[in-house]
C-alpha cells in the first residue's frame, strides 16, 4: 500500500496581472515554497481565465517528483490560502511568470551557457548533459551542470 504524499506548503504569494486577451480578465501567477515528503521545493504556477494553468516546481535536491507527488503539490497549491497578494494590474513594469519561472531556474539550474556543436558531435554532446535550445538553434548546458568541466573540455563556449 502507498503512503500518502505529505504536502506542507509554508509560503504562498499571488500576483494578479491584467490578461492579456481580455483587458476585464486577471491572470493569477502564483509563487509558492513547501516540502513534499520533507524534500523542500519552490513553485511557480499561472492561472488564467480561460481554464489554462500551468505549474513548474524546482527540488533543492536537483531531482524530480514522481506524477503522484507532482499531483499532490499541485492540488496542495491550489487549496492554498494566499499568505500575500499583489495587484499588479495597470502597473507599468509588472513582471509575469516568464520572469518569475527565469528567476528560479537561474536559482536551481544557474546561467544557459551555450556550446559549439557540430552536427556530427550532437550524441556526444547529448551524452554528457547538454539541451538543445529549438529557439536559438543552439546547444546549450547550465553553469550548476555537475558535468560543466567535461563539456567545456570538449565543446567550446558560444557567444550569442
Amino acid at each position: 500500500m502507498l503512503s500518502p504524499d505529505i504536502i506542507n506548503i509554508t509560503q504562498t504569494t499571488h500576483y494578479l496581472m491584467e490578461y492579456p486577451k481580455d483587458e476585464r480578465e486577471v491572470r493569477k501567477v502564483v509563487v509558492a515554497a513547501g516540502t513534499c515528503n520533507g524534500v523542500p521545493f519552490e513553485a511557480i504556477a499561472k492561472s488564467d481565465p480561460d481554464f489554462s494553468a500551468s505549474l513548474s516546481l524546482f527540488r533543492e535536491d536537483g531531482d524530480q517528483f514522481s506524477k503522484i507527488e507532482f499531483q499532490s503539490i499541485r492540488r496542495g497549491i491550489i487549496g492554498a490560502k494566499a499568505m500575500e497578494t499583489f495587484d499588479l494590474r495597470g502597473a507599468s513594469e509588472a513582471k509575469g511568470y516568464e520572469y518569475y519561472y527565469d528567476q528560479m531556474h537561474e536559482k536551481y539550474y544557474g546561467q544557459k551557457i551555450y556550446l559549439r556543436v557540430p552536427f556530427s558531435r550532437k550524441d556526444e554532446a547529448k551524452a554528457l548533459g547538454a539541451k538543445w535550445d529549438n529557439l536559438l538553434k543552439k546547444w546549450f548546458t547550465f553553469s550548476n551542470s555537475p558535468n560543466l568541466l567535461k563539456i567545456e573540455k570538449y565543446f567550446i563556449r558560444d557567444k550569442l
